[in-house]
């Protein structure tokens, strides 16, 4: 009986990800409800694709000119790059139907990110940051689930991770080429989760499947240990330290209505049974700031879960319809609380997108015109310290909701699908936008937003800026990279933002010149050398037409042979003096002797 009910449960999944619904109606906006309570949602804008959008967006500015792109796969086949405002920048046709969630790193360390992208058609596909390929993967069976990446062998590059219907996961490296594969005992659906499980510096894959099987491989491919349950796995694992004892537990889910934890050996820690058959994977977060976590799962039976480290049931919320996706959790509103965001629906096109508080309460509400699967991605898109809500539905569109009637945001510690753009699994303990597995890879602290305390969050340095998050000057021009983005608008990667062969901090801090105008070669003040001049050859002032105050200009002691920089040191029988060569030209002292002389026949006549 239990195998034949995981049979009609892979043919729902599969109807749900790959084939249209039967009847679409799509809304205009006077269809989209929004419900106020204490927070409130406003929509921005909204995109039209071709197909159904199943998967959580990444947002991250690609083309680092100061704004954020919205990536976005579709089931009509194409990979969408929007602009903050919600307008197409470039789109990539992947050849076959999207339902994966965009991966988000820089693979070759070239100072640009990589978008990672799975197809219904075999392929893992790599694209740059406008929009070409880079290469692509043909696998062996057909891949729903998204990539996740990981330094798995502490070797200094990203190894590239997924799962396929032909029961194998898969691992390339940084370029795209087969490093191994494990096959399991059934079809993948979903993202292979990574963490260090052992504390021996190389990563642990975790894998689960259909076939009612979780897997823990090593960062070779090797089986470390399984653990086998009584239905099939279409979530992702979750690894967190739920307990706060400094070993990491596994949270994964089951269509047999159950959640499981296991401890970081494979070993049974707890279950939980909801009312309703669970396809989406857990989230986690402090949510009642006891230092333990909560997890959090949705259910078709309408119900939100909401269990503590130990597996008992804290609350639950319903809205009334199916869930099939999981939950994002940040501070929406600054208040050092966080907010809940799932969706639930029908199949009768509809679909809502709930906010809760800490507690379970309702907060706010959005209609869409369908079903959400995967959970909305969290960002501060405009960059006016108020986060951002951006997601897809199978209405065909991508949704941007403003969160209004607030002044701030605050943390985020699950933003998107799998906590992170690098769809680990783990959580991002400090509210940077980089998880927890990920940050060791940078070298970055997991418990402090901001290691090199540059006043620019680590994860702001990685995926907007391009600056290195553990130096505070990543370019070592005498700015930090905070000082450089956040009050002189110059590049935190470039010395010399201007190219006038002067370095920004030497302009800012030295010379008073502008960091942001190529003026090496002009002459600020008019004392007839260059300011490159003053600066490399002479030392001089290059704002002060007179450096050493003696009454002569730079350029006229230079030009004399006489120095610059020594007051008592300045042109005695040749050269005019500053006060006198600086502020009269030629002209004013022809002007000066006529007066003279005017004056002086003037005063011949009187005596006459």
């Amino acid at each position: 009986m239990t195998h034949k009910l995981n049979e009609i449960i892979v043919v729902l999944v599969i109807s749900i990800l790959i084939s249209p619904l039967v009847a679409y109606a799509f809304v205009d906006d006077e269809a989209l409800v929004v419900h106020p309570n204490a927070v409130t949602f406003s929509k921005s804008w909204d995109f039209t694709t071709g197909g159904m959008v199943a998967g959580s967006p990444a947002v991250v500015d690609l083309d680092k000119d100061g704004t954020c792109e919205i990536i976005i796969g579709s089931q009509d086949s194409n990979v969408y790059c929007l602009s903050h405002t919600g307008t197409q920048e470039w789109s990539f046709l992947a050849g076959h139907p999207i339902g994966s969630s965009p991966t988000i790193a820089d693979l070759d360390d070239d100072g640009t990110l990589e978008i990672l992208i799975t197809s219904m058609g075999n392929k893992t596909i790599c694209i740059s940051h406008t929009g070409t390929q880079e290469w692509t993967y043909t696998a062996g069976g057909m891949i729903v689930g998204s990539v996740s990446v990981g330094d798995l062998d502490a070797d200094g590059t990203l190894e590239i991770l997924f799962g396929t219907w032909d029961n194998k996961t898969y691992c390339l490296d940084h370029e795209g080429n087969y490093e191994w594969d494990y096959e399991t005992d059934g079809q993948i659906m979903v993202v292979p989760s990574i963490a260090d499980l052992d504390g021996d510096g190389t990563l642990e894959v975790i894998v689960c499947t259909a076939a009612n099987t979780t897997y823990c491989l090593s960062h070779t491919g090797t089986v470390e240990w399984s653990h086998t349950v009584d239905n099939s796995i279409f979530g992702s694992a979750v690894i967190a330290d739920l307990d706060n004892d400094d070993d990491l537990e596994i949270i994964f889910t089951t269509v047999g209505f159950k959640v499981y934890c296991l401890n970081h050996i494979g070993g049974f820690e707890w279950s939980y049974v909801t009312g309703g058959v669970i396809q989406g994977s857990a989230a986690v977060a402090d949510l009642d700031d006891d230092n333990t976590l909560e997890v959090l799962i949705g259910a078709s039976d309408g119900y939100l879960y909401c269990l503590s480290h130990t597996g008992t049931k804290e609350w639950d919320y319903t809205g009334g319809e199916m869930i099939f996706g999981s939950s994002s959790i940040a501070d929406l509103d600054g208040d050092n609380t966080l907010e809940i965001l799932y969706a639930d629906g029908d199949y009768s096109n509809s679909g809502t997108l709930y906010c809760l508080s800490h507690t379970g309460t309702l907060e706010t509400s959005f209609s869409m015109g369908d079903i959400v699967f995967c959970p909305p991605t969290i960002c501060d898109i405009d960059n006016d310290g108020i986060m951002e809500l951006t997601f897809g539905s199978y209405d065909f569109n991508v949704y941007c909701l403003e969160v209004t009637g607030v002044t701030a945001s605050g943390d985020a510690p699950w933003y998107t699908y799998q906590g992170s753009y690098f769809r680990t699994g783990c959580m991002d303990s400090d509210s940077d936008f980089i998880d927890d597995t990920t940050e060791a890879f940078y070298g970055t602290n997991p418990d402090v937003a901001d290691t090199d305390s540059d006043d620019i969050i680590d994860g702001d340095e990685v995926l907007l800026y391009g600056t290195d998050p553990t130096v505070a000057d990543t370019d070592a021009d005498g700015l930090t990279d905070g000082e450089e983005i956040n009050t002189y608008d110059t590049d935190p990667t470039d010395a010399d933002t201007d190219g006038d062969t002067l370095t920004d901090g030497d302009e800012v801090n030295d010379y008073f010149t502008d960091p942001l105008v190529a003026d090496a070669n002009l002459d600020t003040d008019d004392d007839g050398l260059t300011n490159v001049e003053e600066v490399d050859t002479y030392g001089t002032d290059p704002k002060d037409n007179d450096t050493d105050g003696d009454g002569y200009s730079d350029g006229d002691e230079v030009g004399n042979e006489t120095d610059p920089l020594d007051p008592d040191d300045y042109p005695t029988t040749k050269g005019t003096p500053g006060w006198l060569s600086t502020a009269m030209g030629f002209g004013d002292l022809v002007l000066i002797a006529i007066t003279i002389v005017t004056i002086v026949r003037h005063k011949k006549k009187k005596k006459h």
